[in-house]
């Protein structure tokens, strides 16, 4: 902290202190990736194997990846790439794809477009891995008879959104709105393995799968879940995610 200069402090003190100050920045930043991404990702393509993608980055950046999210909040380690459209990377070029936390908080529409072109910068044998709250856990919440890691999650929830006390509608319905700076960018849309796994089938993929936080078969997909960052409790992660695997017609991805 100490060796950073001097314009730079002040730039993030002005930035954690004014939200018109911190809006402007991420804007900045994501001029700037746009008119740089395009030798960020050759260089990538040329120097990386195996090859991996991940959407919705936040500040999570994985090692050896090319992180995107459509915030720049880390530049140099994130680039701009807005998951709801054409992505800006050739066919068939990346082994693997990874998305964590990120496909809930964009439309129905939006999410099977993603997923198309998920499928369309995988090589054949490419696979994909979608970590996304899941439906059924939520709607479990309702029940009457509920387990530990229920109480745990409805109590959890309940006082990060500020609830005088454990309430599982308001954290039912919180799922559907809520978790991001304002609505047109907190969750949009909740999956079931079941309608996510089918969502896939029709991008082209082959063999969906459901997988434990932390667990793949592929090395590179294995270890890389990072939302307990975000939330604070792993016990309440691994509750809420559906993680989902499917691969790309062809042959085996490069290990």
């Amino acid at each position: 902290m100490t060796d950073m200069p001097m314009h730079v402090r002040a730039a993030r003190w002005i930035m954690a202190r004014s939200q018109p100050a911190f809006h402007l920045e991420l804007a900045r930043r994501r001029v700037v990736s746009r008119l740089t991404r395009g030798g960020t990702v050759q260089r990538y393509l040329r120097t990386s194997a195996p090859r991996g993608l991940q959407l919705g980055t936040g500040h999570n950046p994985l090692p050896g990846w090319l992180n995107t999210d459509v915030q720049v909040f880390r530049r140099g380690y994130v680039e701009f790439l807005d998951a709801t459209q054409p992505f800006p990377l050739p066919d068939a070029s990346f082994d693997y794809v990874y998305s964590e936390h990120q496909i809930e908080h964009i439309p129905l529409e939006a999410g099977e477009h993603m997923l198309r072109e998920c499928f369309r910068v995988l090589r054949p044998g490419g696979v994909v891995r979608i970590a996304t709250p899941d439906l059924e856990c939520m709607a479990a919440l309702a029940g009457k008879d509920l387990d530990d890691d229920q109480r745990h999650y409805i109590a959890y929830i309940s006082a990060m959104l500020g609830l005088p006390a454990p309430d599982p509608a308001r954290v039912i319905n919180s799922m559907f709105r809520a978790f991001g700076p304002d609505e047109a960018t907190g969750h949009q849309f909740i999956y079931s393995y079941d309608f996510l796994a089918d969502r896939m089938r029709a991008a082209g993929f082959t063999n969906a799968r459901r997988c434990e936080m932390g667990e793949s078969t592929h090395d590179a997909l294995r270890g890389i879940e990072r939302h307990t960052d975000v939330i604070g409790d792993e016990r309440v992660v691994r509750y809420e995610t559906l993680i989902v695997e499917a691969t790309r017609p062809g042959w085996t991805p490069r290990a």
